[in-house]
């Protein structure tokens, strides 16, 4: 069976103090960059776009998931 995969946009309201970049989450996680993208990519982490950061806006995440994740997932809180 294949499956399509469809990514949705919205307009959320979050306050930048509860968001982390990539870079701090390889920071927190002990993760590498890839691993993170990789959580990412398997609907582990929420990647929130900054879209007034330029063209390709910028990618940033949930602190309260990052720093919930352990051994490759997320615990629950």
């Amino acid at each position: 069976m294949l499956q399509i995969k469809k990514v949705i946009y919205e307009n959320i309201d979050v306050d930048r103090a509860d968001l982390v970049t990539l870079a701090e989450a390889v920071r927190i996680t002990g993760l590498t960059l890839p691993g993170i993208s990789n959580a990412i990519a398997r609907g582990q982490l929420t990647e929130i776009i900054d879209s007034s950061a330029g063209y390709h806006g910028r990618r940033l995440l949930l602190r309260s998931e990052v720093e919930r994740f352990e051994h490759g997932r997320v615990v629950p809180a």
